[in-house]
């Protein structure tokens, strides 16, 4: 396998494409209307993301696992897009519990607000996109150049 091929996988690997704050509209949605952003931009990513689809019942889930604030009729507003979409990332690395307790206890803090959460979220793909870069630039510098 060429060096050149190596990277082109492994930054196919890492190009996991997700929705950031500014993607998501100010307007309240339905529950079809944050499928299809999430889907759409999945197929911005590498092939190994499609398939991770969100679905009306993991939605519904969250719902009713109190994981998302309480729906008031069928719209969703923008932060619970948000925390559902957080959700959604999160559930890469940690269990529903696990993110349950973590949202739970964030917003038990004291001041913790919608725009803390959208806060957390932007941090959250920062860092994400740090480590996607630094992974192929590891991969580049490190692993390679000792091929």
């Amino acid at each position: 396998m060429t060096k050149e091929k190596l990277i082109e996988i492994a930054t196919d690997a890492v190009n996991e494409s997700e929705l950031k704050i500014e993607e998501i509209p100010n307007i309240d949605l339905y529950i079809d209307q944050i499928i299809n952003l999430v889907s759409v931009k999945l197929n911005e990513g590498s092939e190994r993301y499609k398939n991770r689809s969100l679905t009306k019942t993991m939605i519904n889930n969250y719902s009713k696992d109190n994981v998302i604030s309480p729906v008031k009729g069928k719209k969703y507003t923008r932060e619970q897009v948000i925390q559902i979409l957080y959700i959604y990332s999160l559930k890469n690395t940690l269990s529903i519990g696990e993110i349950k307790r973590l949202l739970k206890g964030a917003y038990s803090i004291d001041g913790f607000e919608a725009d803390d959460l959208t806060e957390l979220y932007k941090k959250h793909h920062a860092t994400k996109d740090v480590v996607e870069e630094k992974s192929i630039e590891i991969l580049q510098n490190d692993v390679i150049d000792g091929m």
